[in-house]
C-alpha cells in the first residue's frame, strides 16, 4: 500500500471512529503506529505537533527509503507468467470451485413405517414377525 493510499484509508476510518483519534495526539500516534517500522522508527524520534506534519514527515522519510532501495515500493500481485509444469496447470493454495450441487432426496412424507414387515397392532409400529416388540412381551 502506497503512502497516500495509507494516508486516505486512516482519515476515511478516522471519521468513521472519531473516538479512537479524538485528541490530535492519539490520531497522530494511530497514525505513526499503522507505518512500517522502519519509518515508524524514524518518525517517532521527529517532533510532530500535528497530523498534517506527521503525514509530511512519513511521506518524506517513505518515498527516501524507496530510493535508496530500503524498502521495495509495493506492486499488485497478481499472475506473474507461466504456471509452474510440475504443478499440472492447478494450483493448490485456490479452493476447487463448487457449483450449486443439491442431492436429490425422496419426499418423506406418507412412507413412515412403510417397511417389509408387518404392523404390530398391540405397539403401532413394525418388527420381525415372530419377535416381540418391547412393549409386547
Amino acid at each position: 500500500v502506497g503512502h497516500a493510499t495509507y494516508t486516505d484509508r486512516f482519515d476515511e476510518l478516522a471519521r468513521l471512529v472519531p473516538h479512537l483519534v479524538t485528541p490530535e495526539s492519539r490520531k497522530i500516534k494511530r497514525y505513526v503506529y499503522g507505518l512500517t517500522l522502519q519509518i515508524r522508527r524514524m518518525v517517532a524520534t521527529t517532533e510532530r505537533k500535528t497530523i498534517q506534519k506527521a503525514v509530511q514527515i512519513s511521506g518524506a522519510l517513505i518515498d527516501e527509503a524507496i530510493r535508496n532501495g530500503s524498502i521495495k515500493k509495493v506492486e499488485k500481485r497478481g499472475n506473474m507468467g507461466e504456471p509452474s509444469k510440475k504443478k499440472n496447470g492447478r494450483d493448490d493454495n485456490k479452493r476447487t470451485r463448487t457449483g450449486n450441487t443439491f442431492a436429490s432426496t425422496t419426499n418423506p412424507i406418507g412412507r413412515y413405517n412403510k417397511g417389509v414387515w408387518p404392523k404390530c397392532t398391540t405397539s403401532n409400529s413394525n418388527h420381525a414377525p415372530k419377535g416381540l416388540c418391547r412393549t409386547c412381551f
